[in-house]
């Protein structure tokens, strides 16, 4: 489920962003689009065979090491208004390569007449089986995907503060809302995995660490009610989880406790 979250996610992000920022050339970080291409095309050629590209391969490997590289594509550049479209192309990417994981198999997994609840209830069974399926895999792309979707809150928020007030559009507004739901959502259901003892340990210390890392950014692009229940979600884990895990846990929760309501928290 985590993965359909952060895809609409980055897909709201987007909404709300392009409505003031054009799309932004992709070229600085070429090297990062490039190797996700390259990840998509392998994909598809190991698709066709009813496989999925392994990262006991040497080649699939080094580009889910560049794909992952949050220190060299996040920590080290500098996103604001005027180049955050570069860094949506990042994130997008990133999902691209997430999702294809996330939904292997997806044909054979969901019945073509089946209703709109029946397909939402079969991914989130199917995505919960393919992370244990390509754990190494989903264990380095949702931690980035977790980090690059925080990256593009600042730049966002500093945006909307420099917006006059008769700019605040509906559309605008509406594309902030949606962002608000696919974060909420996107927490809520990575707490739900890391209280599953069926993944694997590596994987789920990474992304509560993505989380852990990013609660006080996604805190502020969260408005208080939202905050909450987050909150709650991680309070409910946090007694059976595995000792190293916890200190990450409170983390959140207490980032997701401040009481401060400004930045994108205040539209």
């Amino acid at each position: 489920m985590k993965s359909l979250l952060t895809c609409l996610t980055t897909a709201c992000l987007s909404l709300a962003a392009s409505q003031a920022i054009g799309q932004v050339p992709a070229n600085p970080h070429a090297a990062y689009m490039e190797a996700g291409a390259k990840m998509q095309e392998r994909i598809a050629q190991s698709a066709a065979k009813g496989d999925m590209p392994r990262i006991t391969e040497p080649e699939t490997r080094a580009l889910l090491e560049v794909l992952s590289d949050s220190d060299r594509f996040l920590e080290s550049q500098v996103y604001d208004a005027g180049n955050i479209g570069q860094l949506m192309e990042i994130c997008g990417q990133a999902n691209r390569v997430s999702m294809a994981y996330a939904l292997s198999g997806l044909k054979e997994h969901v019945a073509p007449q089946a209703t709109a609840e029946d397909i939402a209830r079969q991914m989130v069974s199917l995505m919960e089986a393919n992370i244990m399926s390509f754990p190494q895999e989903l264990e380095r792309l949702h931690p980035f995907l977790l980090r690059c979707l925080a990256t593009q809150i600042q730049p966002l928020t500093t945006f909307m503060a420099d917006l006059p007030p008769q700019e605040l559009t509906p559309v605008r507004l509406a594309g902030l809302h949606q962002l608000r739901g696919g974060l909420v959502n996107s927490y809520a259901g990575n707490l739900s995995s890391i209280g599953n003892q069926a993944l694997a340990p590596s994987y789920r210390r990474r992304v509560l660490r993505a989380m852990a890392e990013s609660s006080p950014i996604f805190a502020s692009a969260l408005q208080l009610p939202t905050r909450q229940q987050i909150v709650e979600a991680a309070t409910a884990i946090l007694a059976d989880a595995p000792a190293d895990s916890r200190p990450d846990i409170e983390t959140i929760i207490k980032a997701m406790s401040d009481p401060d309501c400004t930045g994108l928290c205040a539209y």
